[in-house]
């Protein structure tokens, strides 16, 4: 069992949605956000953001509200058997919101449906991009 004790003095989390969390003006030195930031109503994502971090703090985002200090992508190829890259579509939102009736069905059509073009396997790309900003 991993102890995770001593990274209480450097990172929170919290379960609940960004939105409806409570938090303290001034009191984060950073946000990360991983494929979820943009799930956030455009309308507080970065004003709440920008009033929870300290003048120091940095975050993962791009707005009117911080200065860009860095910004990389990097592209990936991957190969995936077809049932892996199911599997991995299973653990999506929209996916996971489904009917689980309609979801079977959409994936048997996906499966069958890339087994004719592709064979076995699925070639993709993916663009990550991790852009850091500093609060203005």
């Amino acid at each position: 069992m991993t102890n995770y004790s001593s990274l209480n003095n450097w990172y929170q989390d919290f379960n609940t949605t960004f939105e409806l969390c409570q938090l303290e003006e001034n009191c984060f030195d950073a946000v990360i956000a991983a494929t979820s930031f943009h799930w956030i109503s455009s309308k507080i994502r970065y004003s709440k953001t920008a009033k929870i971090l300290k003048n120091i703090g940095k975050s993962v985002i791009d707005s009117d509200k911080f200065q860009q200090t860095c910004f990389m992508e990097i592209m990936s190829k991957l190969t995936y058997k077809i049932d892996d890259y199911l599997a991995l579509l299973s653990t999506l939102s929209p996916y996971i919101a489904m009917k689980s009736s309609i979801r079977h069905t959409l994936f048997e059509h996906i499966r069958s449906t890339l087994q004719k073009k592709h064979g076995n396997k699925i070639d993709l790309s993916y663009l990550s991009v991790l852009q850091m900003t500093k609060k203005i």
